[in-house]
């Protein structure tokens, strides 16, 4: 569990070198496939997935539920991409960012779309719960930058062409309008000011910073994280959950929780943590919310701020919070 921004999805790039051979077909099944291409709510994409897969419901992508396969579909400002290009274009940068994650990197390459664009592609696997999965990874460039995640079972693996020629029927065209991002995330939530949504992030949550940078890589502003997911097994332990939630989420591994209370959150029992933590050498204080429904929701809301602006965005962050519930 934890905020899906495809944490360990944007460090790296995998690929696997195509013969002249499958090079012809996967042109040939990609240009099939385009005719079949999906718009994914929410995205700015259009996908064309195997056969099998079909739109989620949970999260921005496809899903297999036999294969137990995903597509998972995020978006980042088009600042990233100068970022995240170097790592997916060196396998062994990629190997070394991903290596912490578990995933191993076996292959690098550039895919053509059918949209004429290139892609940088990345294969690896990377082992989880008991299970060997086989990953693919691509990065596009446009008006945001796409990433696009597939993984699936290694002994319901899926052959090399299908899967780059699903990787090939990528087009992203304009970014949705903020309203039409948010009405695709399976919660509601409301931005208060000084805050505003910055993007949604996989389908599944949703980023607010207030500031006048859409990007801040060195920490300075404010911001707020909204996310869904889904809980692997049950909760017996709530508050311990939530401070693991905490301890893996980026930057907050060494935080100290000063506080954690009982509380309503997304319409449930949840509880509130605050806390201190130092980031670049910026003082900060946060405040975590976190819920569990009985069929294992996840909801998890975490919003910091420089220790001197904290108490300014306070009651923005509070609304924030209270605004958030469960879709259906």
């Amino acid at each position: 569990m934890g905020i899906q921004v495809a944490a360990g999805q944007r460090q790296a790039k995998f690929a696997i070198a195509l013969a002249a051979g499958l090079l012809a077909s996967l042109a040939n099944s990609s240009q099939s496939m385009a005719d079949a291409a999906v718009q994914v709510a929410g995205t700015s994409v259009k996908m064309a997935p195997p056969p099998g897969f079909v739109p989620a419901t949970d999260f921005a992508g496809f899903v297999n539920a036999e294969k137990q396969g995903s597509f998972v579909i995020a978006e980042m400002p088009a600042e990233a991409m100068s970022q995240l290009a170097p790592l997916f274009g060196d396998q062994e940068k990629a190997a070394a960012g991903f290596a912490t994650k578990g995933i191993k990197v076996d292959g690098q390459e550039q895919i053509e779309t059918t949209a004429g664009e290139t892609a940088l592609l990345l294969h690896g696997t990377q082992d989880t719960n008991g299970a060997t999965l086989d990953k693919w990874m691509a990065l596009y460039a446009g008006e945001k930058t796409v990433m696009i995640t597939f993984q699936i079972p290694q002994q319901n693996a899926i052959d090399a062409a299908t899967i780059k020629a699903a990787f090939a029927s990528v087009e992203a065209g304009a970014a949705p309008a903020a309203n039409a991002q948010l009405s695709a995330l399976p919660f509601e939530v409301e931005a208060a000011q000084p805050f505003r949504i910055i993007q949604t992030l996989a389908g599944a949550s949703v980023l607010m910073m207030a500031g006048d940078k859409d990007v801040d890589p060195e920490g300075k502003q404010p911001l707020a994280i909204a996310a869904y997911s889904k809980a692997s097994a049950p909760v017996k332990d709530l508050s311990a959950t939530a401070e693991a939630t905490l301890k893996a989420t980026a930057k907050f591994a060494a935080a100290t929780i000063t506080s954690r209370e009982e509380t309503t959150f997304a319409g449930t029992d949840g509880i509130v943590f605050q806390g201190t933590l130092e980031d670049k050498g910026i003082k900060k204080r946060f405040t975590q919310s976190f819920a569990v429904t009985e069929d294992g929701k996840v909801m998890h809301f975490l919003a910091s701020a420089p220790d001197a602006e904290y108490d300014g965005v306070k009651d923005a962050i509070d609304e924030i919070a209270a605004s958030i519930e469960f879709k259906n």
